[in-house]
């Protein structure tokens, strides 16, 4: 537009320069022609004739003059308004520029905000899937030890009742006291007999007995009817006494069961 403009005002002005040089030549020309050749037959009526053609070709000239000064004055005006609306288009751009490049940068920010996250995202997601192994697998290994604890539970529970049934089909801790009291009384007696009536005292050596999970004494050797269970040397507790009452108290407890072979072969001894 701002080109165009240029070469509309350019060609006018041509146009108008033209114009006034032709008129000038022309005229100089043809009455300095006529002048010479009619100069003498009628100089008069020529030079009237021709002031009047010079007037209206000065006429048509100054119109067409006009003319192109009023189109000048309106390609000056579009040509300001054109450079005007220019400036506000390569204002327009500068600003779009600027915003572009402002949006550009938040976007490079952000994207790489956005990979930041997304790493930190798959690492805490790789790390939740390891911490959720190591939870499954201590979960698999409780419930494999629970499983292990519950059979040893069952286990113990038969073996409680077994020792029960066989406690009480013995006779129970009285029998067991009574017949603890009898060897103890029976011994007793003949020690009396033997040494003139004097008893042997309450109190005597510490002894260690070795109870199974079965109940029986063991005695630091396998009992006779104890089986399997007595044979097993690492299930067995060691049960401490030093008289008669702590071995009574220990039998009270339920913390020793005297199985009555030992008692009748005489394999065990009290105080």
């Amino acid at each position: 537009m701002h080109a165009y403009i240029h070469t509309y005002i350019h060609t006018h002005t041509y146009i108008h320069t033209y114009i006034h040089t032709y008129i000038h030549t022309y005229i100089h020309t043809y009455i300095h022609t006529y002048i010479h050749t009619c100069m003498h037959a009628c100089m008069h009526a020529c030079i009237q004739e021709l002031t009047y053609e010079y007037q209206g070709i000065a006429e048509k000239a100054e119109l067409e003059l006009r003319r192109l000064e009023s189109e000048l004055a309106k390609a000056e005006e579009a040509r300001d308004v054109a450079i005007a609306e220019n400036l506000d288009k390569v204002r327009e751009i500068r600003n779009f520029q600027k915003r572009y490049d402002t949006l550009k940068i938040i976007a490079e920010s952000h994207r790489e905000a956005a990979m930041a996250a997304k790493k930190q995202a798959e690492e805490t997601a790789s790390g939740h899937a390891k911490a959720l192994e190591v939870q499954a697998r201590r979960v698999t290994e409780a419930r494999a030890g629970r499983e292990v604890a519950v059979a040893e539970l069952e286990a113990l529970q038969r073996e409680h009742a077994a020792l029960h049934d066989a406690f009480i089909r013995a006779g129970g801790v009285e029998y067991q006291i009574a017949i603890i009291r009898k060897a103890s009384f029976s011994r007793s007696s003949a020690g009396a007999a033997n040494k003139g009536g004097s008893g042997s005292g309450t109190r005597g050596t510490v002894r260690t007995l070795l109870k199974g999970r079965q109940g029986w004494c063991v005695h630091a050797r396998a009992c006779g009817s104890a089986g399997a269970a007595a044979g097993d040397m690492t299930r067995l507790t060691p049960l401490t006494y030093d008289s008669q009452a702590s071995l009574e108290a220990l039998i009270e407890r339920q913390e020793l069961f005297l199985c009555p072979t030992c008692l009748v072969n005489g394999s065990f001894r009290t105080l």
